[in-house]
């Protein structure tokens, strides 16, 4: 029951010199398996990674254990490297674990990796995947997006959804943009702030961007308010939407120097 289909469980049990319950739970398992195609942006689940960029990798034997971080993970705020004895490295470097699954893993990317390639393992209760080599960009923008898989995760100014109008009584209830409204995205990927992010910290204060990016909506340049470090790994960008934007769903891109966002995402204005 959320173990690893690819493990064999087993357990066994004597009653101990103190006539107690005693018991042994264990698991044969193979290496993990990890491809480099299966390593991917966190929020586009596209194959562009950067540092300080959330990231999904999926594979098989990665975990005997489903889970996300909690606080107990937590040591004087520092990120942590294992969890549950699984573990992920880039060039010998750890990244900092969120979730684990046997079949899924979510990581944050230190904040100091070098752009380049990157040669990645995941660990298993000791037990290594090959090697795989991937590319790291020096930034990799890109919006979470909603459980339909297009709309972003962007709240009005009192942190209600942004989305299409749902009917009464569907939760999460949304409701669309309007036309020169301030809004705020979420995204990953989006570079260096200024001051710098701390390496493997929890984040306390709002750490601002050292470029603005440029977030557009259709062909319209939005006014970009604030953009910056707000979570481990995830960047708030307050924008305000043009006013000539028409009605509908909308695509918003962010243009971070050179590189952009995935053009799939949008936005339901009205």
């Amino acid at each position: 029951s959320g173990g690893d289909a690819n493990a064999v469980y087993f357990t066994a049990g004597i009653p101990g010199p103190d006539n107690g319950n005693h018991g042994l739970l264990g698991r044969l398992q193979a290496a993990p398996i990890v491809t480099a195609t299966n390593v991917v942006n966190g929020a586009s689940f596209q194959p562009a990674i950067a540092p300080n960029t959330w990231v999904t990798i999926t594979g098989g034997n990665l975990s005997g254990t489903t889970r996300v971080w909690g606080s107990n993970d937590f040591l004087n705020s520092a990120l942590p490297t294992d969890i549950d004895s699984v573990s992920v490295t880039l060039n010998g470097t750890y990244a900092y674990v969120e979730y684990v699954s046997p079949g899924q893993l979510n990581v944050l990317l230190p904040v100091g990796l070098a752009s380049g390639q990157a040669q990645l393992q995941t660990y298993n209760f000791g037990l290594a995947s090959t090697a795989v080599t991937v590319q790291v960009q020096d930034v990799a923008p890109a919006f979470f997006l909603q459980s339909d898989g297009k709309h972003i995760a962007a709240t009005h100014a009192d942190g209600s959804l942004i989305g299409p109008t749902t009917a009464t009584g569907v939760t999460p209830a949304t409701t669309p943009a309007a036309p020169g409204e301030t809004i705020v995205l979420y995204g990953t990927g989006f570079g260096v702030t200024n001051p710098a992010a701390p390496e493997g910290k929890l984040i306390t204060t709002a750490l601002p961007l050292a470029t603005l990016p440029t977030i557009t909506f259709g062909a319209a340049a939005g006014q970009v308010a604030f953009a910056g470090l707000t979570y481990a790994g995830l960047y708030q960008i307050n924008v305000t939407i043009p006013a000539s934007t028409a009605s509908g769903d909308v695509p918003v891109v962010a243009l971070v120097g050179s590189t952009a966002s995935p053009g799939t995402a949008v936005i339901a204005v009205q």
